[in-house]
């Protein structure tokens, strides 16, 4: 999807190979089977230590403090920033206790600094969002990606 934003925001037009995530896409960048892939760092990061890949670029606001040498698209001379999210849901009518325990554990290790250490080191950025603040984000994004989606004309496609 962030390659189909891209396309969208830069007036350009790739040819899409559909994988199951970005470990597998990595690994068909890797065997030659694609010209390019889009991925998060975390995927990718051990075939650049490697020299498997060469990253052309990130979609972040502002270079990777763990990965300086990396232009941004904006950098470029393309008008684009997108990340990607992570978080948590739970199944609807999950006792709020429960969903409580789970929301103070996490916003606890995203507190910690070897975790915060880990994450840096993989490229991962945290942005701590509360329940409401979240599901606001999701609510968001949907709409953009389905604008996205539209106007690629996929709509029929998914």
């Amino acid at each position: 999807m962030i390659a189909l934003a891209f396309e969208s925001a830069v007036g350009v037009k790739f040819n899409h190979v559909p994988y199951s995530g970005g470990a597998p896409a990595v690994t068909a960048a890797v065997a030659g089977q694609v010209d390019a892939i889009t991925c998060g760092p975390p995927e990718g990061v051990p075939q650049l230590a490697a020299g498997q890949l060469k990253c052309l670029g990130v979609f972040s606001e502002k270079r990777l403090e763990e990965f300086p040498n990396y232009p941004t698209a904006k950098e470029l001379g393309y008008n684009f920033a997108m990340g990607q999210w992570r978080g948590l849901a739970a199944p609807k009518g999950t006792d709020p206790e429960r969903i409580k325990i789970i929301h103070d554990a996490f916003k606890a290790a995203m507190s910690d600094p070897e975790v915060i250490k880990l994450a840096q080191q993989s490229g991962l950025l945290f942005d701590y969002r509360n329940t409401e603040d979240f599901k606001k984000l999701i609510q968001e994004e949907d709409a953009y990606y389905m604008k996205v989606v539209k106007e690629n004309k996929l709509g029929s496609k998914y």
